[in-house]
């Protein structure tokens, strides 16, 4: 199912939001991230992860994330919108 290798890497701390950061990368091979994402959330390790360490989404799962937010800001704008003009349109048919 997965091949796991160690190789030697650059001596560097990274970070991120200045806290020290550990990347994991895959390969999904045709498998869609969601569904990636899913089955990483549900593995044991994920559920219990030691205190002080926490996941966070970097690159297109971070992109995937936003994009529903700025999907659900822009539903809101635009219902408030709609609320607001029939709201006023009932008005003024009502003073008709």
């Amino acid at each position: 199912m997965a091949d796991v290798e160690f190789q030697a890497g650059p001596a560097r701390i990274d970070r991120l939001d200045r806290r020290r950061k550990q990347s994991v990368t895959a390969e999904l091979n045709g498998v869609e991230m969601g569904e990636a994402n899913k089955a990483i959330q549900a593995l044991p390790v994920m559920r219990n992860l030691p205190r002080g360490v926490e996941q966070s989404a970097t690159g297109q799962l971070e992109a995937r994330s936003r994009c529903l937010l700025h999907g659900l800001a822009v539903f809101a704008g635009v219902s408030m919108i709609y609320a607001c003009w029939s709201c006023c349109s009932a008005r003024s048919s009502s003073r008709s």
